[in-house]
């Protein structure tokens, strides 16, 4: 049911279209772009998903991983492209996948899983591990904001900026490594190996995993690639339209910029999953639901952020944008991603959460939004 309802979605993407082509004007550009983003994100994450059994566990594994953000690396990658004037959005819309997960995603499946179970359980080392990446990668973007506080020039605060990406991106390719190859026995929960790495895992590779079965290709190796690359072309052209709209439609929608990159970017770019993420939570599967959500988080901060970052240094470079995106987030901003690590990590750490804990982080997102509608 919820795949139908997600590709039954499809249908806005014409409508998107017909806003571009007919004038209708920016706010429904916006609204039908980032509608039709949801089931184009479902369909790249079930193709992937069909692709890796072609491939096998440890390909596929980094496949998952490189796609399962696809949407929220191209809507950064297309807001990046339209200049300085557009790098405080995409750095809010970072800060908004990772805390969306945490908190979000994080409370909600641990809200859904406690009601089925008095306590929902889940593999330990899942969660420490991910969220030892976070706190690393909290700390990496504290340092500039830091450094600004402390007086250092803006250009010596934007050389320390490019190499913290760097250092992030190799991070992240030895985290791969790790949980692909030298250490993944430590992520088994039962007899099973998670096989997704720290990337969004498809629905049909949730169910193999938990439920041990072998699952046979519903694709050949050939629709499958060609599904993923149309979906992937399909999520660019929507992302252009919505971040090309973003602008007007924050000004005519009354809505802050922020808010925008906080809360209604990251969760349209993340439905399919999120929705995934809940719905193993509601049959205990909360080995999965943990590393769709809080692994999601690990890979925008790891990946993704400092992918945009390297990407705005070569635009000035080629001579695009005359200014590179430092990675100076605002106080509120770190303010939101350590509340939001904290919580989630205290509550997982020892692999037992219940619905109250969800609910409180579920509530903490909803004062995080808050506070940036009113900034």
């Amino acid at each position: 049911m919820f795949m139908k309802i997600m590709y039954g979605s499809l249908v806005f993407i014409p409508f998107a279209f017909l806003a571009r082509v007919m004038g209708w004007g920016d706010v429904c550009i916006f609204v039908f772009s980032g509608i039709a983003i949801i089931p184009l994100a479902a369909i790249l994450s079930d193709a992937t998903e069909q692709v890796s059994i072609y491939t096998g566990p440890k390909v596929g594994g980094m496949l998952n991983a490189t796609m399962g953000n696809v949407p929220e690396l191209l809507i950064g990658l297309f807001a990046v492209l339209k200049g300085p004037e557009f790098y405080p959005f995409v750095m809010a819309s970072m800060i908004g996948s990772i805390i969306g997960n945490v908190m979000l995603v994080m409370g909600f499946a641990a809200f859904v899983g406690g009601l089925t179970k008095k306590i929902a359980t889940c593999n330990k080392n899942i969660p420490r591990f991910n969220f030892t990446l976070l706190i690393f990668a909290l700390f990496t973007f504290a340092t500039p904001a830091i450094l600004q506080q402390s007086g250092v020039p803006e250009h010596k605060i934007a050389n320390v900026g490019l190499g913290i990406s760097i250092c992030l991106i190799l991070v992240y390719m030895a985290n791969l490594y790790f949980s692909l190859n030298t250490h993944k026995g430590i992520f088994e929960a039962n007899v099973c190996v998670l096989d997704a790495s720290f990337g969004e895992i498809a629905t049909g590779s949730v169910q193999r995993l938990e439920e041990e079965e072998t699952e046979n290709a519903r694709w050949s190796l050939g629709k499958a690639m060609a599904m993923m690359i149309g979906a992937t072309v399909a999520v660019a052209v929507m992302s252009e339209f919505l971040v090309g709209s973003v602008k007007s439609f924050a000004e005519e929608a009354g809505l802050p910029m922020a808010f925008i990159g906080i809360v209604l970017v990251p969760i349209l770019g993340n439905v399919a999953e999120h929705g995934a993420a809940v719905i193993m939570a509601w049959h205990g599967k909360m080995n999965i639901s943990v590393e769709i959500a809080v692994g999601s988080g690990t890979q925008i901060a790891l990946f993704v952020s400092p992918l945009l970052v390297l990407v705005s240094y070569l635009l000035v470079a080629a001579g695009v944008n005359g200014e590179a995106m430092d990675m100076v987030f605002t106080p509120f901003e770190l303010l939101s991603m350590f509340g939001g690590i904290a919580m989630g990590a205290y509550m997982l750490i020892d692999g037992r959460t219940h619905w109250l804990e969800g609910l409180m982080l579920i509530v903490s997102y909803i004062i995080v939004g808050l506070g940036f509608f009113f900034i």
